[in-house]
């Protein structure tokens, strides 16, 4: 519940920013973000829905791989952004080697990244994925 929460609060302050991948792993960072605060005990291994732990485990070991991937494909405005990054499941289609989810987890790292330069989630929530992207420095590092 304090997953999809994050997500009207979000969509709400942005309602005209068009389907994307780069505002879909913002949102789902924002989501998953939100819900290590809510929810006690909670923290990135848990907190991206139906994704094992081994899942975010390998995620962290190739961040990098997945900051390129996710980089060359973030004005990606076709149903293949879910398949490849958001989805799981039989729909999902991530890239060869890749496990199911890397946006959830891209997204999580983004706003974090933001937090832990002084930003307030409220100001996170009320900017765009341009801005936001860019304030977190990810694919910078």
């Amino acid at each position: 519940m304090a997953h999809e929460y994050a997500h009207t609060l979000h969509l709400q302050r942005c309602p005209d920013e068009p389907l994307k991948l780069k505002r879909e792993i913002v949102s789902e960072g924002m989501a998953v973000y939100l819900t290590t605060l809510i929810v006690r005990d909670l923290d990135i291994l848990n907190a991206i829905p139906f994704m094992p732990d081994s899942s975010v485990k390998w995620c962290f070991e190739n961040e990098q791989l997945i900051k390129n991937y996710i980089k060359a494909d973030l004005n990606d405005s076709t149903d293949n952004l879910f398949k490849k990054y958001i989805s799981d499941g039989s729909y999902a289609a991530p890239p060869e080697g890749f496990v199911q989810k890397t946006g959830y987890f891209a997204g999580y790292r983004i706003v974090k990244a933001c937090i832990e330069k002084g930003m307030k989630l409220e100001e996170i929530c009320s900017l765009s994925s341009d801005v936001v992207i860019a304030k977190s420095g990810y694919f910078n590092e």
